[in-house]
């Protein structure tokens, strides 16, 4: 099995403290460790890390390297440029058949929260059992907590078997971030879960999708391939490559019997913005989350975060996000924590140097 970490995202939701230079998967947050070095430390405590392999930009490589020490550079799969996950996920497919003919492949993320590690081994561990014996596609995806309009979600069908104490699932589709009517529907049905992107693919599965679903793309990603395995630059190939989801570009296309599901309770959150994080942190709803240079007096489901020298102090207010750097102070309702990509596009066009 390769494992597949991938660490190229830029974190928008999570500014000011996620920058273009350094995003939210290489800072601790309110953690003792970087994301991203939380991530690989996960599986490095089960899996030989020889068979880890991260996929970045060419931006974060040295930050990668700096976080990830047990990783190997060349296990390092390096995109020119960022293209979303159709792309990046296809680099590295591409690359590890070229390297491990049908290998069976694991994609994780590296800007994820998973509290309950053991739960999360154990149900990785279940899928890729499952996945290799019955040579289906394995997701772990988890059962949602509130509705959101950020995530992706999955409907399941009935139970088709149990592996190692995990219930197995029919896949029936897939929807990408309704809005809140439908999530509030789907939040309050058994039958959905969250998609966390956590994929299992036995014997060169995934590429073959790619082959069969996305016949122009795969024959760049050949090209690709080729130029990489003679230290060539294959940017301009790069770019034929669609900027697009993988959810969008191939899966919505696959046929649901090749997929599985298997629900586990593993306190996950994709920390997509600064409400989700508090989620996954607060010990109770309405929780105040803070690091230890703030004080809260009277003050309810607040997240607080000084990451300078600066002391934070809140009386009487509720309900909102404040994140303080060296040279940037957030302040927002935190119902309104997913428009921070609004304020990253203005800055983009107003004052690059604060993104």
């Amino acid at each position: 099995m390769k494992y597949l970490i991938f660490a190229g995202g830029k974190g928008t939701r999570l500014w000011p403290l996620s920058r273009e230079k350094k995003p939210k998967q290489f800072h601790k947050i309110f953690f003792d460790e970087t994301l991203i070095k939380m991530s690989v430390e996960r599986l490095t405590k089960f899996v030989n890390p020889d068979d880890i392999y991260i996929i970045t930009t060419s931006m974060y490589v040295p930050l990668v390297l700096n976080e990830c020490k047990e990783i190997k550079k060349e296990n390092i799969i390096v995109e020119p440029v960022g293209r979303d996950t159709f792309a990046c996920v296809g680099l590295a497919v591409f690359i590890i058949d070229s390297m491990f003919k049908d290998a069976d492949i694991t994609i994780l993320w590296s800007d994820q929260v998973i509290k309950h590690e053991n739960i999360f081994r154990r149900a990785l561990q279940a899928g890729e059992e499952y996945a290799i014996k019955n040579q289906k596609i394995v997701q772990i995806d988890v059962k949602p907590t509130c509705p959101s309009t950020q995530l992706g979600y999955i409907k399941i069908g009935k139970q088709l078997d149990n592996t190692n104490g995990f219930g197995v699932f029919q896949f029936i589709k897939f929807t990408e971030k309704p809005n809140y009517r439908i999530t509030k529907k789907f939040t309050e049905s058994y039958e959905y879960l969250w998609h966390t992107g956590f994929g299992i693919y036995p014997k060169g599965t995934l590429l073959r999708l790619y082959e069969k679903y996305t016949p122009e793309s795969s024959e760049v990603l050949k090209k690709i391939v080729k130029l990489w395995s003679q230290n060539k630059d294959f940017y301009r190939e790069y770019l034929k490559l669609d900027k697009v989801s993988i959810d969008y570009k191939l899966f919505e296309k696959v046929d649901p019997s090749l997929i599985v599901e298997i629900p586990a309770d593993i306190g996950w959150s994709d920390v997509g913005n600064w409400k989700s994080l508090k989620e996954v942190l607060e010990k109770s709803p309405r929780d105040n989350v803070s690091n230890s240079n703030t004080l809260l007096i009277d003050s309810e489901n607040i997240l607080s975060l000084s990451k300078s020298k600066k002391f934070i102090c809140t009386i009487g207010v509720s309900d909102i996000v404040i994140v303080e750097t060296d040279d940037a102070v957030l302040i927002c309702n935190i119902d309104d924590a997913h428009r921070i990509k609004d304020v990253v596009d203005i800055l983009k066009v107003k004052n690059t140097e604060l993104i």
